[in-house]
């Protein structure tokens, strides 16, 4: 069984398309053509993960109308509708430039100011930002994963430069 970190949320599903199963996806960055190659896509069923094998997909605009197998009825697809979304990490298709923020699970934080942190323990995602979390003298830490903060990313050492707004830390350590 998959865990939480090899997946990616993706969007939701949006509603059924048709009378035989077809489902409608929305996606939360509105670039539904990445997955049109998806072999399973991932529904929330009870707070856990489920598989789905893609039997066809086609593209629609900024949405995507998928045949899951073993979804044959409307009244199957109903019963999806409105369910979190979500692929494995490694069949997400990222350019090369673009950074996988969830990879940075593991990696140690050195901040510019106070120094050391720890590591990074788990990855939040919110509407507006992505969060990290460690910990650092016994208390849980959180501070946001934005570009203007990253000094430098060394994947070889597993180590991540940061220079965050002063203060931040403040609310946490004092």
């Amino acid at each position: 069984m998959l865990s939480e970190n090899q997946l990616i949320n993706i969007g939701f599903i949006s509603k059924p398309s048709g009378f035989k199963g077809d489902l409608l996806f929305a996606f939360d960055n509105d670039d539904a053509e990445e997955y049109t190659s998806a072999k399973f896509f991932f529904i929330e069923l009870e707070g856990k993960p489920v598989p789905f094998l893609a039997e066809n997909i086609k593209l629609n605009g900024t949405s995507l109308i998928v045949k899951l197998q073993d979804v044959n009825t409307e009244e199957e697809a109903k019963k999806l509708t409105g369910k979190k979304l979500s692929i494995e990490k490694s069949a997400a298709s990222h350019s090369e430039d673009e950074l996988d923020w969830y990879e940075l699970i593991g990696y140690q934080i050195i901040e510019n100011t106070y120094g050391a942190l720890g590591m990074i323990e788990h990855i939040e995602e919110t509407t507006q930002q992505l969060i990290a979390k460690c910990t650092v003298e016994g208390k849980e830490v959180l501070f946001p994963l934005h570009e203007d903060f990253i000094l430098e990313i060394d994947d070889e050492k597993k180590l991540l430069r940061i220079d965050l707004p002063e203060g931040l830390l403040d609310i946490y350590l004092k």
